[in-house]
């Protein structure tokens, strides 16, 4: 190539740009001490379940999560005094920890009161956008290095939170939502739908019952003939209720394989016991 290509090429580039990228949209502002971005091509950042994945924000004390267009879908401020804790590879983590027919948003957020870190770790369902539960709050003097990851580590269907806490021991906890699922236990706040987990069903079932408000309240199960098989009365509360079928009809005797339906006033659903 000769000089005089050489030069006018470099002539034609800055006048015409190298081939770029253009901003698509921007979303503005944010904390420039606690904000940062997360997203990846793969599911597990697909929060709203339309088979793209999302952009997810963490500012300081909210997280955002974004079409690929820029809209906001859902936006939320976590627990006060708490922020999102961005100094991991990512504090959100999408999984079906519950088995019912949405994901989960795992959240890890913490707050330095000046001299111990606090950590937390929340579950949101991702159609709701309910706060599901809590964890307890695993404190420690100094500095605390806590690493979250969710996945079904027991093939149960459900994944498991395993947090790693603690300082200078620290210990692994295994959180799985099975644990959580004793009769009578409720979960104030939570406004989902309801469901029956497992099924196929062996010999337990345990329903998950949204209530608007407090009031015992009853719970009909019948055949695909519609034959009532066993019905069941739980003292209800604002929330969540859990309660717990032994797959007997109301004579004590166990119900024969094959579909069965569920009501409770406007919750229902259908449900496969095998033996």
């Amino acid at each position: 190539m000769s000089k005089l290509q050489t030069v006018l090429g470099i002539v034609m580039l800055c006048s015409f740009g190298f081939p770029n990228y253009q901003v698509e949209w921007s979303l503005s502002p944010f904390d420039p001490n606690q904000s940062s971005v997360f997203s990846q091509d793969a599911a597990d950042y697909d929060v709203d379940g339309d088979g793209v994945p999302n952009v997810v924000v963490a500012d300081g004390g909210k997280f955002m999560v974004l079409s690929g267009s820029g809209s906001v879908v859902w936006s939320e401020d976590v627990p006060s005094p708490f922020v999102v804790w961005v100094d991991v590879d990512s504090p959100f983590h999408i999984a079906n920890t519950d088995n019912d027919a949405n994901k989960e948003l795992v959240l890890e957020v913490y707050y330095w009161n000046g001299s111990s870190s606090h950590y937390k770790f929340l579950v949101y369902d991702c159609v709701t956008h309910a706060l599901d539960y809590v964890s307890p709050d695993m404190n420690s003097r100094g500095t605390v290095t806590n690493i979250c990851t969710v996945t079904d580590v027991d093939d149960d269907g459900m994944s498991e939170i395993c947090v790693l806490a603690g300082y200078p021991s620290r210990t692994l906890n295994v959180y799985g939502w099975t644990s959580a699922l004793d009769e009578g236990a409720v979960v104030p706040g939570r406004r989902g739908r309801s469901t029956a987990v497992p099924s196929p069903a062996h010999g337990v079932v345990r329903f998950s019952i949204p209530r608007a408000a407090d009031g015992e309240f009853g719970i009909v199960i019948a055949d695909m003939a519609g034959r009532i098989v066993r019905s069941l009365r739980s003292a209800g509360r604002a929330g969540l209720n859990l309660v717990v079928w032994d797959c007997r009809d109301d004579s004590g005797q166990e119900v024969p394989c094959g579909t069965y339906v569920y009501s409770a006033g406007e919750a229902t659903g259908r449900l496969e016991v095998v033996r």
